[in-house]
């Protein structure tokens, strides 16, 4: 199934790509194989971002969560922390930067 791709300013809104924060969407549960949330999460409280990983974990088995190296987040600011963080939801796999000028956190429900 299609991935949700959220607050991607660089693609158009459309039925998959709504610009939400991603706390609460109007999607049926299991509705996606995975939720991408684009650097918008680096922003959020660390309340708000629970919400945003249970919501995608609502909607999908996978939440990938990318970390671009063009932004800089006023509230997170390291990746390793955000992984460590992340690991009290779910089993997280780090994709690291590599030179693409992005990593992702990909995060899996531990059901």
């Amino acid at each position: 199934m299609t991935a949700i791709l959220w607050n991607s300013t660089s693609a158009p809104a459309g039925d998959r790509n709504l610009h939400l924060l991603g706390v609460s969407v109007p999607f049926p549960d299991e509705a996606f194989d995975r939720v991408v949330n684009i650097d918008l999460w680096r922003m959020l409280s660390a309340a708000d971002m629970s919400r945003l990983v249970l919501e995608g974990f609502r909607l999908a088995t996978e939440v990938a969560l990318v970390w671009t190296s063009a932004v800089t987040a006023p509230v997170l600011d390291n990746l390793e922390y955000a992984a460590a963080m992340l690991r009290q939801a779910g089993r997280v796999d780090v994709e690291p930067d590599d030179g693409r000028g992005y990593a992702v956190l990909r995060c899996r429900r531990l059901v």
